[in-house]
């Protein structure tokens, strides 16, 4: 519930006159209802009238109330004080020969309003088709309401329509202090968000802008966090629609946990970096297995060979669509996994997956792009860090040979893949590769030889004639004699 229903009397509002001014529709006709058979005078604005004249409610027009036409094709419809008067008047005020009377204006006491979805997908893309759908008379009536909320209520979700309702008639059409507060909270972030999200689209400015409003709004609320007495939840970020928070959920009898999205995340962003067919497997937001091939069936089997062990209940991402051959193959593994990560996924794959492996969860993902994933934000104590992701179109073209004896053009794929692969895997990072597939990895270590003695031991035999890459230079020659010493 929004509030507490048996609240004290002094505390409740009766709802004696509501504006309304949304651009989503949901469940708005019967809220309007519910006002309506609390004696509740409705006024609106254009569409929002015609909406509630077709749901057979009296209606009053904003230009009635204004004694003004909308004028500049609608760009001023409610910036005016018979509007934010009856919205921004105190109780004195709304008293019988207070400043209301005298000047002609009469109270309103709720105020529902959404605004323009954003982006819009039919507007001009630019910054300036962006700014034609910048809600000004949105946002100004719900601030004008949130300030007041001491008299006015005001409602931003179609969500919170149903425990409105509920309040209004417990309480005989009036609305509670706790209920009016809690109403102006979530309207003020949602106006908080709004602005940011607009910022956003039409900031044009390159490199750090001097200040960051990043707004995100709570999706769900996750099992636990990172260990089973933390809590933890989801937010998305408004703006493009795209990455983990946008996801659909496709099968899967578990609730995803806080790990399956840090490890979703870090396979997204492995695969992401290939145009080729690629499969990663990630365990403890560390690759697993990486590889690419002619189709994701072969990759995947690639990747799972690298390290079937650590393979056991890792996070699997393609960055192409799972089909039934793909399907088939992660079924023929019969390797354990937790989740599934991909841009599409087919139909029939998804029922191959889905009536064998019941708790395995599937999530088709909007696939970002680079653009969409430019700064990469980590909060601080007191503050946060951000820095341009990771992303480099390399040029094999432009290496150079500093020791030992020159390598054939074919294998330049391969140093192209490890050196790829090494970038995805924590300092102290090492990768042994064969083709473009990893057959050895050692992640996070505190030295560089123990990462190199570690990918040695997973390769086994495979480190014989392997490619190695790592992501920072040797600082002794104790790494690079240990990944000799096995042939690489």
């Amino acid at each position: 519930m929004l509030g507490i229903l048996d609240s004290p009397k002094t505390d409740l509002r009766p709802i004696r006159r509501a504006l309304l001014s949304v651009s989503d529709g949901t469940g708005l006709q019967d809220f309007a209802r519910t006002l309506h058979g609390h004696g509740t005078e409705l006024i609106a604005t254009g569409s929002t009238s015609a909406r509630l004249r077709e749901a057979g409610l009296p209606v009053t027009p904003v230009p009635e109330v204004t004694g003004f036409p909308e004028i500049l094709g609608g760009r001023v419809k409610t910036l005016h004080p018979f509007i934010h008067g009856g919205l921004l008047a105190t109780r004195s005020q709304r008293e019988p020969g207070g400043e209301l009377e005298t000047l002609g204006i009469q109270p309103i006491d709720l105020v529902v309003c959404n605004f323009y979805a954003l982006p819009n997908p039919t507007a001009d893309s630019t910054p300036e088709g962006i700014l034609a759908n910048l809600d000004i008379g949105g946002p100004s009536m719900v601030r004008a309401a949130a300030k007041n909320l001491a008299e006015v209520a005001v409602c931003v979700e179609p969500a919170s329509y149903g425990d409105l309702a509920k309040e209004l008639d417990h309480h005989a059409g009036c609305i509670s202090l706790e209920t009016r507060r809690s109403l102006a909270i979530r309207a003020m972030r949602y106006v908080s968000a709004y602005d940011s999200a607009m910022t956003g689209w039409i900031a044009t400015e390159e490199g750090f802008p001097d200040q960051i409003g990043v707004v995100y709004g709570k999706e769900t609320e996750l099992r636990y966090g990172e260990n089973p007495h933390q809590q933890a939840a989801l937010y998305r970020q408004e703006g493009p629609k795209c990455g983990l928070p946008w996801a659909r959920k496709l099968s899967g009898a578990k609730e995803l946990s806080y790990n399956n999205l840090i490890d979703a995340e870090s396979a997204l962003w492995c695969v992401a970096e290939f145009s080729e067919p690629a499969v990663a497997l990630i365990k403890h937001n560390n690759p697993c297995g990486l590889a690419t091939a002619a189709t994701t069936a072969e990759a995947f089997r690639a990747a799972l060979a690298g390290d079937r062990l650590s393979a056991f209940g890792s996070v699997m991402a393609v960055n192409r669509t799972v089909d039934e051959e793909l399907a088939r193959a992660i079924l023929d593994g019969k390797v354990f996994l937790e989740l599934v990560v991909a841009p599409r996924f087919v139909g029939e794959a998804v029922q191959m997956l889905a009536k064998r492996k019941k708790n395995l969860r599937i999530l088709e993902v909007p696939w970002p792009t680079a653009k969409e994933a430019e700064m990469q934000i980590r909060p601080l104590t007191g503050g946060l860090l951000v820095q341009t992701r990771d992303w480099v179109e390399e040029a094999p073209a432009s290496w150079a040979l500093v020791a030992g004896d020159p390598m054939g053009e074919e294998r330049h794929e391969e140093l192209l893949f490890a050196w790829k692969a090494g970038k995805l895997v924590r300092s102290n990072a090492i990768v042994l590769c064969r083709g473009t597939a990893t057959v050895g990895i050692g992640a996070g270590q505190m030295s560089r030889v123990d990462a190199v003695r570690i990918a040695v031991q997973k390769a086994g035999d495979r480190a014989k004639g392997s490619i190695l890459a790592s992501d920072a230079f040797f600082p002794f020659s104790d790494g690079v004699e240990a990944a000799a010493a096995a042939g690489v």
